[in-house]
């Protein structure tokens, strides 16, 4: 969704954008009233229909609005969109402070390691600002470093004022203002990386020592330079719930004995062992403040615990639920391995998302990028299950139990079913997965249909999208990977059939209307060109030929071949293990039409078919965030994957607008420039047409021949007349 520069939404007037990902556009405004600057974020349109994430997204304003701590990111308000005569009405959003500084994710990066005295000044701000969370009765539960913002200011000690951001999918203890989000037992919320055991199992039961454990992952960092736990999500579950607390000590020697103390308590396995609130995590941290050098006196144990408040979930009408207590690590056995691995194979996460992170230059940064770091896994079981083996390699589970549910059959069958019917297809394939070990015919025909749908409606959402951008070839595309029998296809058929219908009759009467047979057969062939010829050719030009020239659909390039064709040929290569198969199938998809979703998929099946060039090569072009994990799992299959130099991720999206900008004030060449930039930064079929434009008109021959040539032959003879018109001459 793009916001123009100018629009008035309420009291505030946009004026730039900072980024985006999958929940979320960022905006710089302006408080035309209070005459400030100010941050917007915008729900983007395709959640509005999901009335859970949009609970969540206004959930993020109303707890941050609830705590009244310097150390909690402002929220001014929240509001709809309305009365501005764009594609903007309807969309919610949130106004709030505008930050300038950097994530402590950022700064991580940059420096690594922390000196002890700053990374334990930080933590004593994170620990004041979620205490006073806490008492306003609010769990973060996604607290993380890249939502922990860094902003100047001398009035602190240390010249630096930490700022708490995104509590999108923070617990309300008390229940208050939370609408109507609905937290379901087995549903897992957070960032892999930071989550506490019990969170790992379900969101829907966590307290504040879950927040208390992140914090703790958070200054282990800090302390040692990594994380507690590393490897992808399915082995970073089983670990925090299994794998003993590394010795912070073992990692960075120098580090005093009652920090590593302070660290083994935070990061307990078992809930009522850690510190029992942030006030006294933060006296622990007083304590250790003065000198943190390597054989100081050790900080006294922490104070006996306080009492915990009762932990509710979210929603009207749901029972009290007390915070679980995990078992000690002692305890945890053959039996309650086997249980996890059942639980961690099944686990499904909600996300923001988008796939990137998004960035919002030097302001509010961390605040979009909490949407990307929220991640969504639905792995195979093959691939979950080898992630998993990996994390238990070195326990010893023992003998198998029986498979254990906490709702009897029927009601689990009755939950699955529902899901289905509010169409939250992850919830329907986790649901699924707990049903499995007692109804595996059900639960396999759930889990079809589940993935189906989800397919299906990604398919709805593109078919809303080309439609919007007239673009009818690429709508009919979408259309057609909607299933007859999905639940999204009776209403995709109908928007698809007004929205053709109307530009169809609109073409069809220009070609009557026309002074000349001539006049009247260039109508025809714009309209067959674009996809809804169907009634303009029924039109009589007079004699005229309203068949598009030979010669241009010719040199417009090789009989088009269908990109998303070759995509499912691949995936259906996949799914039976004719892995090589499958690699050259998405490589000729990627051939018909560039798709960088497809490198992933291009580079598994390399892995899984033993290719080592290819693996090599699309290893290179993984994203950065990505080729950890995917790198991981393609070892395991006894590829070798040397180490490249990536350059530093691009905006592709920003390249395009910027493009898109440039070509409606006139400058083409800069516009050309932007497009090529953004087709470098991630490849896109979309913008051949775009560039092609504004190379014609730049006068730039050589990139108009170039760009001509990869044009689909749909399109070129249309196109074409723009550069003839220009003064370039193409093929």
């Amino acid at each position: 969704m793009t916001i123009a520069e100018g629009l008035r939404v309420g009291r505030y007037q946009v004026l730039r954008k900072l980024g985006q990902g999958g929940f979320g556009v960022l905006y710089v405004a302006r408080d035309c009233e209070l005459d400030r600057e100010v941050a917007l974020k915008f729900l983007r349109p395709e959640h509005l229909t999901r009335p859970q994430v949009v609970q969540r997204f206004l959930q993020e304003a109303r707890s941050a609005a609830k705590i009244n701590h310097a150390g909690i990111v402002t929220v001014f308000e929240c509001g709809l969109v309305a009365d501005t005569n764009t594609r903007a009405d309807g969309t919610v959003y949130i106004a709030m402070e505008l930050l300038h500084g950097e994530s402590l994710g950022a700064r991580i990066k940059r420096e690594g390691r922390i000196a002890p005295a700053l990374a334990i000044g930080i933590c004593r701000q994170v620990t004041a600002a979620l205490g006073a969370a806490h008492k306003s009765g609010i769990v973060h539960r996604d607290l993380k470093p890249d939502n922990i913002f860094l902003v100047p200011d001398p009035a602190v000690l240390g010249g630096e004022r930490v700022k708490i951001l995104d509590f999108g999918i923070a617990k309300l203890a008390d229940g208050q203002l939370s609408g109507n989000v609905r937290t379901h037992s087995s549903m897992v919320l957070g960032t892999p990386m930071y989550m506490s055991p019990e969170q790992c199992k379900s969101s829907a039961k966590v307290d504040q020592r879950s927040d208390i454990y992140a914090t703790g992952c958070i200054l282990f960092e800090l302390l040692t330079g990594q994380t507690p736990y590393d490897g992808d999500a399915g082995e970073l579950i089983a670990k925090h719930q299994l794998a003993p607390v590394p010795a912070p000590r073992s990692i960075f020697p120098e580090l005093s004995q009652g920090l590593d103390t302070l660290l083994r308590q935070m990061l307990a396995k078992a809930p009522d062992d850690r510190p029992g609130s942030m006030e006294l995590v933060d006296e622990a941290l007083a304590a250790c403040e003065v000198g943190a050098a390597k054989n100081a006196t050790p900080a006294p144990l922490l104070p006996p615990r306080e009492p915990m408040p009762t932990a509710t979930t979210m929603f009207e009408g749901e029972k009290t639920q007390t915070a679980t207590n995990a078992p000690p690590w002692k305890l945890i056995g053959g039996v309650a391995a086997v249980v996890l691995l059942g639980i961690v194979l099944g686990i499904a996460f909600t996300r923001g998302g988008g796939d990137d992170q998004e960035v919002a230059g030097a302001a509010l940064g961390s605040s979009l990028a909490a949407d990307a770091g929220t991640v969504t896994v639905n792995e195979k079981a093959t691939a979950a299950n080898s992630a998993v083996n990996g994390a238990l390699d070195e326990i010893d589970a023992g003998q198998p139990a029986a498979a254990t549910d906490p709702l009897p059959v029927s009601e689990l069958r009755l939950e699955c079913s529902k899901a289905a019917v509010d169409r939250t297809w992850s919830e329907v394939i986790t649901c699924s997965d707990r049903l499995a070990a007692f109804d595996p015919a059900t639960a396999k025909e759930l889990k079809a249909k589940a993935i189906a749908e989800t397919e299906a409606e990604t398919a709805a959402i593109d078919l809303e999208g080309a439609l919007s951008a007239r673009d009818f070839s690429k709508a009919r595309t979408q259309l057609d990977r909607i299933p007859r029998d999905s639940v999204y296809r009776k209403t995709a058929e109908s928007h698809y059939g007004d929205v053709v219908g109307v530009v169809e009759d609109g073409y069809a009467d220009r070609a009557r209307a026309s002074s000349s047979g001539k006049a009247c057969a260039a109508i025809v062939r714009e309209a067959v060109s674009k996809g809804v010829g169907d009634k303009a050719s029924q039109v009589n030009c007079g004699g005229a030929s309203t068949a598009p020239p030979a010669t241009k659909a010719v040199v417009a390039g090789k009989t088009e071949c269908d990109a998303d064709a070759l995509r499912q040929k691949g995936d259906d290569h996949l799914q039976t293990g004719m892995d090589a198969a499958a690699l050259a199938a998405f490589e000729s998809s990627m051939r018909c039409k560039p798709d960088p979703s497809l490198i992933k998929k291009a580079f598994l099946a390399a892995c899984r078919s033993h290719n080592q060039a290819k693996a090599q090569l699309y290893f290179a072009k993984l994203p950065p965030k990505d080729a950890d994990a995917l790198g991981t799992i393609c070892r395991r299959t006894g590829i070798e994957l040397s180490a490249v130099t990536r350059e530093p991720e691009c905006d592709a999206a920003a390249l395009r607008q910027k493009g898109d900008d440039h070509l409606q004030s006139g400058m083409d060449a800069a516009a050309l420039a932007a497009f090529e930039s953004s087709i470098r930064c991630r490849p896109d079929a979309a913008l051949f047409k775009k560039a092609f434009v504004a190379a014609c008109r730049s006068k730039n021959a050589a990139k108009a021949k170039l760009y001509y040539g990869r044009l689909p032959a749909r399109d070129a003879p249309t196109l074409g007349q723009i550069c003839t018109r220009a003064g370039v001459s193409v093929p």
